[in-house]
């Protein structure tokens, strides 16, 4: 009798064994479908923080290439005091500008549109061969790098 209660024991171990191994590969395949949800989600999110990271680095580095040539533009007029010719940089410059972010988002495309009536003030004052040109340059020049510091300070506190 007691080899006919140890095969309905081992029986009934195997039943629960299995059981047991069931529930746990179910919740082993539950937990890790979910794990793997959050895993995809998770760097879904990492690569699209990097990604507005890039953009804001190179609208940064589009806006410092930018100071740079007005800075540019603002010395050889005032070394010179040849203003048409800092009147026709500026217009060249204008064309780039709009034809380069004609597409750009709306906040870039304001700021840009802010930048483009200071260039035109500029181009107008180069016009009429007034040395105000040069200063109208240097506010814009102060107000570009103001933006840069400001968007960098912005960005760190992120």
């Amino acid at each position: 009798m007691e080899s006919g209660m140890t095969k309905t024991l081992a029986v009934v171990a195997i039943v629960l064994s299995i059981g047991a191994l069931s529930l746990s590969w179910v919740a082993y395949n539950r937990s890790g479908e979910d794990l793997e949800n959050q895993i995809e989600d998770a760097m879904e999110e990492s690569v699209q923080d990097v990604e507005e990271g890039l953009d804001e680095v190179e609208q940064g580095m589009d806006y410092l290439a930018l100071r740079a040539e007005i800075a540019g533009i603002q010395a050889r007029a005032e070394v010179a005091e040849e203003y048409t010719e800092a009147e026709a940089e500026i217009r060249i410059l204008r064309a780039d500008l709009a034809q380069e972010y004609s597409e750009a988002e709306a906040e870039v495309q304001r700021e840009l549109a802010e930048i483009d009536a200071e260039l035109e003030i500029a181009e107008q004052q180069f016009r009429n061969e007034s040395a105000d040109g040069v200063n109208t340059l240097e506010q814009l020049l102060e107000d570009l790098e103001r933006e840069i510091r400001e968007d960098g300070s912005s960005n760190q506190v992120n």
